[in-house]
């Protein structure tokens, strides 16, 4: 297929998921349903108007190199340790669970060993993005059912890894007198890579990151962060690994530097792209052919994976303490089959481990279950109180009952800016023991204002991602103290789609940019040339002896 062939596939992808998403969007639904009815729309299965089918899939596994690489940034070691021991244990018992009862089910209607382990393993997993993507914009992210949900889909996107590396085994690849070695030697080599990334990640990385930073110049990082991760990705490839082993890997140890928040930002645009292609070709890979012609038993089959899954984690969830409607909150929102899934399929049948007739019986049954996802999640609570005899409220920030979950910032001031009139009202908000948490974008400054004893992050607070981590939900004002008066006001703007009730004072180097600052959403603006002009005007009286009426009719008007 020529270039501009695949341009136009690309075209017709992106412009149906683009369509669909929106239509999703204006009926009250999630966008990821409109991408992957989209993929139904225009695939081999739908209206055949995507020929390279495999060349849109194979651009959609960068999405899935990014979609590991963010999942593994907002793993750093300190909130898997937050996770607590219930949190880690809810994980790891309705993922042996889950796969251990779909193993035994598929085992017993005949199918071999391996591939009933195969897919119970496949079953196990829940979509974190679509998951996550529903419950951020319910706002629901920080209730205790949310948290816990999170905290089971984090340690089932950590689960992946071991699970890519047994499906060779699965296979048989190695069978006999040296199982042993080859298993040994993949972990070896996984080792390896993982000790190589965390080499260069404290040295050459870490370096390129503080200079790129320094330029100011945003593509420069997110270029840096783009190649860091592929890189990783083809090196797990060329050692025979997974190569979402890599992309992860270079996420989680990525995450523990100070430009977490700020790459999550940089790639948040470029990952939505490519996981538009790459839910767009899921939604390719339904047979819509096999929905319609077995209604009956694949209803059946869907229907025993959601209520199972559903099932299996309330119990999980009640059985660790938690509340029975966070069980049923918890257990409706994992009632899916994930993207990872696919993945983790995919090298299944790369392996001869299921055949292609299951492997689409089960990604056909996996899109529906998608599909279904955003609707489980929304009918959740009314369940909850049919069977408890209440509702559950809204979002509530956690409680013992949730564990040890790392609590996001709140009740606090944002300042946005280190430089001298940052340091001020830092200073003030110290003096009177007001909380406060600085967004900067100098490393140096975010270096030396830690080893100070600040709260001060790293990132750049004109991105939503980067506020939202800055606890801009929660926070009781923001203060923008940048010099350059365009992105102060991206900053204001960026702000207002989180909070249109949040106390918001800008600083304005020159007088004309009040207006754009105030237009921007600010609610107090001050400008450095009325300030310095007023005082200027005050210490002139002084100077030549006009002190009193003359200084207190500069001051007023000042005030």
């Amino acid at each position: 297929m020529d270039t501009f062939s695949l341009l136009g596939d690309v075209v017709i992808v992106l412009g149906a998921a683009l369509t669909l998403g929106l239509l999703s969007a204006r009926l009250g639904q999630n966008a990821l349903v409109g991408f992957l009815l989209a993929g139904v729309l225009v695939g081999p299965h739908g209206l055949g108007l995507v020929r390279a089918v495999a060349e849109i899939h194979a651009m959609a596994e960068l999405g899935v190199a990014l979609l590991l690489f963010t999942i593994g940034l907002e793993l750093p070691w300190r909130r898997l340790q937050a996770l607590g021991t219930r949190g880690a244990g809810a994980g790891v018992l309705q993922i042996v669970l889950t796969g251990a009862a779909a193993a035994l089910i598929v085992r017993a209607v005949g199918l071999p060993l391996p591939a009933s382990t195969a897919l119970g393993l496949i079953i196990a997993l829940s979509s974190t993005a679509v998951v996550f993507r529903v419950l951020a914009d319910r706002a629901e992210i920080d209730s205790v059912s949310g948290r816990v949900t999170v905290g089971i889909l984090l340690i089932q996107d950590i689960a992946v890894i071991p699970v890519l590396l047994a499906v060779p085994f699965l296979a048989g690849v190695g069978a006999g007198p040296g199982v042993h070695r080859d298993l040994l030697l993949t972990l070896v080599r996984a080792v390896l890579l993982i000790g190589a990334i965390f080499v260069v990640s404290r040295t050459a990385l870490r370096a390129f990151l503080y200079i790129g930073s320094g330029t100011r110049n945003r593509e420069l990082l997110a270029i840096l962060a783009v190649t860091y991760c592929l890189a990783a990705t083809w090196a797990a490839h060329a050692l025979g690994l997974s190569p979402i082993l890599g992309a992860f890997a270079a996420g989680m140890v990525l995450a523990e530097t100070d430009f977490a928040s700020q790459v999550r930002a940089d790639v948040g645009s470029l990952r939505a792209g490519f996981l538009a292609l790459f839910f767009v070709s899921i939604g390719m890979l339904a047979d819509t052919e096999l929905l319609v012609g077995n209604a009956l038993p694949v209803g059946a089959l869907i229907l025993a994976i959601v209520v199972g899954k559903v099932v299996i984690a309330g119990m999980v969830v009640r059985s660790l303490g938690f509340a029975p409607q966070t069980g049923v909150l918890t257990g409706l929102a994992l009632g899916n089959i994930g993207e990872l899934s696919f993945v983790v399929a995919e090298v299944a049948l790369g392996y001869q481990v299921i055949t292609p007739g299951l492997f689409n019986l089960l990604v056909s049954s996996s899109v529906v279950t998608l599909l279904l996802a955003p609707y489980l999640i929304a009918g959740a609570p009314r369940l909850a109180g049919v069977l408890y005899g209440r509702t559950p409220g809204r979002p509530r920030s956690a409680s013992a009952e949730n564990g040890k979950y790392e609590e996001e910032p709140s009740g606090h001031v944002i300042v946005v800016g280190f430089g001298p009139t940052g340091s001020r009202v830092i200073s003030a908000l110290e003096e009177v023991g007001t909380p406060y948490l600085v967004l900067e974008l100098n490393p140096r400054a975010v270096k030396e204002g830690r080893a100070a004893g600040m709260r001060i992050k790293f990132g750049d607070a004109s991105h939503g991602e980067v506020l939202r981590e800055a606890g801009i939900r929660r926070a009781m004002a923001l203060v923008v103290t940048v010099p350059e008066p365009r992105t102060a006001a991206a900053i204001v703007r960026a702000a207002r789609t989180f909070r249109s009730d949040l106390p918001v004072l800008a600083r304005a180097r020159y007088a004309r940019y009040s207006k754009l600052l105030a237009e921007s959403g600010a609610d107090a603006v001050l400008s450095e040339e009325d300030m310095m002009g007023n005082r200027l005007a005050a210490a002139t009286l002084r100077l030549v002896g006009l002190v009193s009426e003359g200084v207190a009719r500069v001051e007023g008007a000042r005030r």
